[in-house]
């Protein structure tokens, strides 16, 4: 019976080596995800991983003191218990800023693949137009504004020859204003 084999039994525990195999092909997963991936934060499996481990800690030893102080307890515990409560919402808090850069990274890494593949097929296309003999078209907009001097304008009025009509009150549109 080997070591191994001999605490197994006096701990009454099963001997299972599937674990550390799963755990080691979930490390190599994150190696390989992590060397992919063009903006990386190399430990952040074990930095989630330990900021969820303090925060839980810390909450089971605020319920503790939250216990003792309802039962009365000496003025330094309520200080404990306000200050291991700033320590749990800075401990989220944090743990929010590494989930939030992770998908601030993952989002950039995106964004400059979708420009990538943009580029590439602009560049497709104008090789493909200029194998058919064809120029690449352009497109020109022309916005064309006149300037007239009040007498131009006067001008171009007189030329239309509008007729001259006198509009009455009556004639004006009704407008409910209330």
């Amino acid at each position: 019976m080997s070591v191994n084999e001999i605490l197994a039994d006096t701990f009454d525990i099963d001997l299972s080596e599937k674990q550390v195999e799963d755990t080691s092909a979930r490390i190599q997963e994150i190696k390989k995800d992590v060397a992919n991936q063009k903006y990386t934060l190399e430990d952040k499996e074990y930095i989630r991983t330990e900021l969820q481990s303090l925060i839980e800690l810390n909450r089971t030893v605020l319920e503790t003191l939250g216990e003792q102080c309802k039962l009365g307890a000496p003025p330094r515990m309520y200080e404990v218990f306000s200050t291991l409560s700033n320590s749990v919402a800075a401990n989220l808090m944090d743990l929010a800023k590494l989930n939030q850069t992770i998908t601030d990274y993952q989002v950039k890494e995106t964004d400059e693949n979708l420009r990538v593949a943009t580029l590439d097929a602009r560049q497709k296309q104008i090789a493909h137009q200029s194998n058919n003999g064809q120029v690449p078209q352009s497109v020109n907009v022309q916005n064309n504004t006149y300037n007239f001097t009040s007498n131009e304008m006067l001008n171009m009025l007189k030329q239309l020859n509008l007729t001259k009509e006198v509009t009455n009150v009556e004639d004006l549109p009704k407008f409910d204003l209330h």
